[in-house]
Parts: C-alpha cells; structure tokens; sequence
C-alpha cells in the first residue's frame, strides 16, 4: 500500500501533538517539514525522519511527492495557506479556525468540492473520549432531557505548561491575525464547539469580553462571559477567567476546562482541558442519587489531536467521512464571530443571523 506523504506547515510547540498522529499511522508518513526559522525545520525534519524540509511554503507545494499538508500557522495565514495548498492539488488538514471570515470559509469549501479534495478542521474535542461517552450518555437518556450545559475555563499562569517561545505568540495579541484575541479562537471556540457537539446548533448567543492588560500594551481577552440559546431550547453559559499568578500543572497549555450538563434527571460533568488542577474523574454522572465515576477513560486532551490526524488520513483514503468537514468548520467559525460581534455590539446576536434587541 502506498503510503500517504504529508507535509508538516509551521513547527510550532502544537505541531507535536500532529506529528504523533501521523508517527503512529502506518497509512501515512511525514514526508517534509515546512517553517520559516531554518533551524527549526532541521530540527523537527530530523525529529519526525521526514525526507525534506523547507523555508518556503510555495516550494513545498510544487513537490509532486506531497500528497497532504497539515497547516499549523498563525489563524491569519490559515486560509491563504489553505487556498493554496487545495490548488495544488493537496489535501489539507488545518489547526482551527478555517478561516478568520465567512466568505474566506466559503471559499475554501468551493474549492475543495471543484477539486474533490479532503478539507478538514482539526477539531480534537471530537474524539476526546469523555465528551463523546457522555454525549453517548445523554442520547441514550440516562440524565433525561437537557435542561442547561454550562463551561468553566481558566486560564492560569504560562510557567504550568510548554515553555514557548514570546516571538511565538505575539501575533496572537494582534486581533486583526488572531481573529480577536488570545482566547477567543482558541479556549472560547473549543468550549462552544463542545457545547454544540453536545446539544447541536447555537441559535442566540450574547457575550460580555472583557480585556485584562498582562504587559505594557498587551491585553488577552478575558474575563469574558457568554450565554447561548441552542436550537433545542435547551440555554447554555461560559465564564473564562484569567489568573496570571495560579499555577495549572499540564503537559501543554494551563488551562482547566470543565463541561457541566444538567438533566431532567442527572448530570454530566466532564473535564475538557490539559490542565490537572482537578483530582474528579474525567466524566461523571449523577443520577438517582448516586455519583458514578468513569476513572477508566482516557482523560487524554491531548489524543485527539492523534484522532484527528487518523481520521484525516482514513478520508484521504476513502475510509471515512472527515469528522470536522470545511461545511461544519464554517460553522464553528459564524459561533465564534457571532460571539465576538455581540460583545463588539452589546447585544444579543443570532448565529448566522442579525442582532436581535
């Protein structure tokens, strides 16, 4: 069988995660490394035992071997890079969001219809294996029906998880290339996609974004607070809290994030993040007065992302659908705008829709 040859774009701390993915498929092999800084792509082609590396992404994109890309760039370079990987006839598998606007997202999705390419999200909360127990959980109605889903993210201090570099992350304080801020492409939008994976489309949603100055002239996103009305009927709400001086153990990013669902009958709790702050089980439910702990799950944030990567290779393959398709993606990207421009607003804004009052 002929191995798929993919590319890896942007070897940032992130970019790990990914590589593993495609390390432990024997469909797929890293065939070349792409990133600017010289020294990293050497590093990490050497790392992976790719063949090639490159300082150019347009160089890359000519070398007929490659059959794939995952990009991995800053969210500004994500549809650009996306575009042009898709006319050079690669597949592409992109960190989120798809794009920073709607018309970007629609371009993208005609584009790979017209060339039948695979384009997909990575979205590794799709196979966290907690969310997707619980969701079992509550379709087979052991809490009965939704009533509320409500997210807790903290954020705490950077010396809890990867040791990244400053110039890394600057372009994420720019809201014109992050797509707003620090928090809300990347902690915020996994919450509401985890709120939608549970209880399906966000119709309404009004969101508060505060900004909390962490270096002269540099503002993360935060506190920030958001409720949301799903098509169901069913409300949902988010806090995100930022505390520069708490310590979050984690292997990557310090954040603690937790799903809670109530039921007519029970609840789901359900841990999201890579943070360890907490000792609870990954998911669990209460029910009929009993608390039931699900202690042998594989709590693993960071397996999705190894999820991810499979399954985009099994899509290239004709073996599956992609679960995060540029289609659903696109939707992801409108509840994210949409919170972004109620706040902007300060009103209740309707998800592929106009304000409401």
């Amino acid at each position: 069988m002929t191995r798929v040859q993919v590319a890896i774009v942007g070897a940032g701390q992130i970019a790990s995660l990914h590589a593993k993915g495609y390390e432990e498929d024997e469909r797929a092999e890293i065939r070349a490394v792409c990133d600017e800084r010289e020294d990293v792509a050497i590093e990490h082609a050497l790392k992976w035992k790719a063949q090639d590396y490159y300082l150019s992404y347009k160089d890359l994109l000519r070398d007929p071997a490659i059959h794939a890309v995952s990009i991995l760039t800053p969210n500004y370079m994500h549809a650009s890079c996306v575009m042009e990987a898709l006319r050079a006839g690669k597949h592409v598998h992109v960190a989120r969001p798809i794009a920073l606007t709607l018309a970007e997202a629609d371009q993208i999705i005609g584009e790979a219809r017209r060339r039948n390419l695979v384009a997909e999200v990575a979205e590794p909360l799709f196979f966290h294996a907690p969310l997707r127990e619980a969701r079992g959980y509550l379709e087979g109605g052991e809490v009965g029906d939704p009533v509320g889903v409500r997210i807790k993210i903290c954020v705490g201090a950077p010396e809890g998880g990867w040791s990244i570099r400053p110039e890394s992350w600057l372009w994420r304080f720019d809201p014109q290339k992050s797509g707003g801020g620090p928090f809300l492409f990347d902690s915020t939008y996994g919450a509401l996609v985890a709120a939608s994976f549970m209880l399906g489309r966000l119709e309404l949603i009004q969101a508060w974004i505060g900004r909390t100055e962490i270096y002269p002239g540099y503002y993360v996103d935060a506190p920030a607070t958001m409720m949301w009305r799903h098509g169901r009927g069913c409300m949902g709400s988010l806090e995100l809290t930022y505390s520069p001086e708490m310590y979050i153990k984690s292997e990557t990013y310090p954040t603690e994030t937790s799903l809670e669902l109530t039921g007519t009958r029970g609840m789901l709790w359900v841990r999201l993040s890579p943070g360890q702050m907490s000792s609870r089980a990954p998911l669990e439910m209460y029910r009929d007065g009993r608390v039931f702990s699900f202690n042998e799950l594989d709590g693993s944030w960071e397996k999705g992302f190894e999820r991810s990567i499979r399954n985009f290779v099994s899509a290239i393959l004709g073996e599956s659908q992609p679960a995060c398709s540029a289609e659903l993606a696109r939707r992801h990207l409108e509840m994210a705008l949409a919170a972004r421009d109620s706040s902007l607003a300060q009103r209740v804004q309707r998800i592929g829709g106009s304000q409401q009052s």
